[in-house]
Order: structure tokens, then C-alpha cells, then sequence
């Protein structure tokens, strides 16, 4: 289901690039959406995160960001905001590949203020 999903967004033009496309086929959304709603993981829509108020975002607007970011390999990137740490995945995927055979150094740095979602995001990670 995830490689449909990245199949369908390249289709439609929203993944462009590469590395993008590479990271949301290597990370594992259905690990970071609430247990309840794993079976709507590669659903293209935001979901909710418990009763937090928070969603984790739709695929597209992952990769819409991801995109805009311009991120790669070895750069440093703070993202405010972890919500399950799908997101922070993905961009550790880009900034630090786990495909790599040399180090890149890149590193997310993710703050969280809710306690929940921080800790939901760190079991996640």
C-alpha cells in the first residue's frame, strides 16, 4: 500500500525528486499513525493522533514539504512540532540515509510540547 501511495503521488506530480521518493517508500507511516487508525495509514489524509487534537499529516503534504525544504544529505534541520515524528523521519531519511554505507552527519533536531505526543514520537524514533 505505501509503494501505491508514492506511485499515485508521483503520478500527480507532487514527489519530484528522488531523494523524496525514497524516503517515503523506506519510511513506515503506519508505524506513526495512532494504533486505532493503522488501517488507514496509506490513506492520502491528514489522521487524527489520539485525542490530542494534532494530526499527522497527508502524505502529499509530506512530501509537498519535503520538496519545498530542498533538504540533502549531511545538512542539520529543526523541526518545531514532532506530532508522531513521521515527518522528522522522513527528513532524517533525506539528511542521513540509512542506505548510506559513509556517514553524512545529517541530523533533525524535533521539539514536542504536548508530553503525549512526545512521548508517542520518541517510542516511534
Amino acid at each position: 500500500m505505501r509503494n501505491k501511495l508514492v506511485d499515485l503521488l508521483k503520478e500527480e506530480g507532487i514527489i519530484k525528486s528522488e531523494k523524496v521518493e525514497r524516503a517515503l517508500r523506506t519510511v513506515p507511516r503506519h508505524e506513526f499513525v495512532w494504533p486505532t487508525m493503522r488501517d488507514k495509514a496509506y490513506y492520502d489524509m491528514p489522521l487524527p493522533l489520539g485525542n490530542t487534537g494534532q494530526t499527522i499529516s497527508a502524505p502529499h503534504m509530506v512530501a509537498i514539504m519535503n520538496e519545498l525544504l530542498e533538504l540533502d544529505k549531511g545538512l542539520k534541520i529543526l523541526e518545531v512540532g514532532t506530532g508522531s515524528g513521521y515527518h522528522a523521519a522522513t527528513i532524517a531519511e533525506i539528511v542521513a540515509p540509512s542506505n548510506e554505507s559513509e556517514n553524512c552527519w545529517g541530523i533533525v533536531y524535533s521539539i514536542e510540547y504536548l508530553e503525549e505526543l512526545a512521548d508517542f514520537a520518541r517510542s516511534n524514533l
